[in-house]
């Protein structure tokens, strides 16, 4: 059996050991050992965790610092920057897209502001030259003034093949796209500045699933400035009436190309199902 003992001020290990013989008496054998150098090891454990824990604990915090530096406020002085630059009007600033992807949207959001902010600024100038001399600009609000009293109040509808927005896959995902088309380029501002119904067909694979029960979507995305209504062809339909009658028959017909219109009773036929449709969707609206 052993024990702790303190002689002197100093700790020993006293072991006694019994050790017992036949036929005679039993001796004891005690053993000392100096126990200083146990809290000299445990000392040193403590020591050596404190300096293991320290360095972690360095490293995480100079990690984090970096990470907040690099991944919070980097980005958010980038963001400072495009405010200062979109209402400075600094185009070149706002022209360097950013490398982070999750800036992206807001980006793109900054960029509209600005373009919205210039665009104001140059029609203020222009109005502002213009008054000089008693002349006015044609402007969103007063286009949408001059068709309140010329429709009297009533909605404008546009009626077309092409729609102005259309509502693609792209992987998981549903984008909206503008279709290169005049007939959008014309007419899409005079909607977004007036508002109205745009009946077109829907030619987009996830048009469907951007309507209501209705068949109808509020655009542009975000701004609803106007509403788009959209027929729906079949492909057969689309063939015959579009790429057979309108575009080998009216086409080259009204545009006096060096193409010799093409008329096919099909077709005909086909153009007029489909603009009874168009019609009928009309007499739906007003």
């Amino acid at each position: 059996m052993g024990n702790m003992v303190k002689t002197n001020g100093k700790k020993f290990y006293e072991y006694v050991r019994i050790i017992k013989r036949e036929n005679q008496p039993s001796i004891a054998a005690i053993f000392y050992t100096d126990a200083g150098y146990i809290k000299n090891i445990i000392a040193s454990i403590w020591l050596g965790n404190f300096f293991r824990w320290f360095l972690q604990a360095l490293i995480i915090s100079v990690g984090t610092i970096l990470i907040i530096r690099w991944g919070v406020l980097t980005p958010i002085n980038k963001v400072v920057e495009w405010i200062k630059a979109a209402r400075f009007g600094n185009v070149e600033q706002l022209g360097k897209r950013p490398p982070i992807s999750f800036l992206q949207p807001l980006y793109k959001e900054i960029s509209g502001i600005a373009q919205a902010m210039q665009e104001a600024k140059a029609i203020a100038q222009e109005e502002a030259k213009l008054r000089t001399t008693a002349e006015a600009i044609w402007t969103p609000e007063r286009l949408n003034e001059e068709m309140k009293q010329v429709l009297e109040d009533k909605m404008m509808v546009v009626v077309s093949n092409r729609e102005p927005y259309m509502h693609v896959r792209a992987g998981k995902e549903i984008k909206c796209i503008v279709p290169a088309s005049g007939m959008v380029t014309a007419m899409e501002p005079i909607l977004k500045a007036c508002g109205g119904l745009w009946i077109a067909s829907g030619s987009g694979d996830a048009d469907r699933e951007t309507v209501d029960k209705n068949d109808k979507v509020q655009v542009p995305p975000y701004e609803n400035k106007y509403t788009l209504r959209r027929v729906w062809l079949t492909k057969e339909q689309e063939d015959h009436y579009y790429y057979g009658f309108a575009n080998e028959g009216l086409w080259p017909l009204c545009h006096i190309a060096h193409t010799r219109p093409v008329f096919r009773t099909e077709d005909w036929e086909y153009y007029q199902q489909v603009n009874e449709m168009y019609a009928n969707a009309v007499l739906e609206e007003i």
